[in-house]
């Protein structure tokens, strides 16, 4: 093959390749049906700079939900805290509302089950961070 063939071929690949790159194939474990459903889940409050420590977290209801597991952590996910209740919202106790210091961030997230205690929807990690606020005027 001249070097002129073989640069033509080399082009022609790289030229198809681009055009139709190979799909990446689904990880292992999923499962369409139940996996569709992760991201279903809305978190109402806290979410991005908010001015004072939260007292609770809020989410909107989803059907068929018969209860929800609550998750709060540090931005480096470690756990600080969780509950679960029927309701749409969870009140923070006290001594986890003192982790809250100004400047500091934080991560929740929510699962709903259903009667049997299945996960139907999880949220997305939601972040708020607790503002810095100039007490000097």
């Amino acid at each position: 093959i001249s070097l002129a063939a073989a640069s033509f071929a080399i082009i022609v690949s790289a030229t198809l390749y681009m055009r139709h790159p190979s799909e990446p194939g689904l990880p292992a474990g999923y499962h369409a049906q139940e996996d569709a459903m992760r991201s279903g889940l809305a978190l109402v409050s806290p979410a991005g700079e908010i001015d004072s420590a939260p007292k609770d977290l809020r989410w909107k209801q989803v059907a068929g939900a018969q209860r929800y597991q609550v998750r709060l952590a540090e931005v480096d996910e470690n756990q600080i805290w969780s509950s679960e209740t029927p309701l749409t919202q969870a009140e923070i106790p006290a001594s986890v509302q003192r982790e809250f210091a100004p400047g500091r961030s934080f991560l929740w997230q929510v699962t709903a089950l259903d009667e049997r205690g299945k996960k139907i929807s999880v949220s997305n990690l939601q972040k708020f961070h607790i503002a810095i606020t100039n007490r000097a005027r």
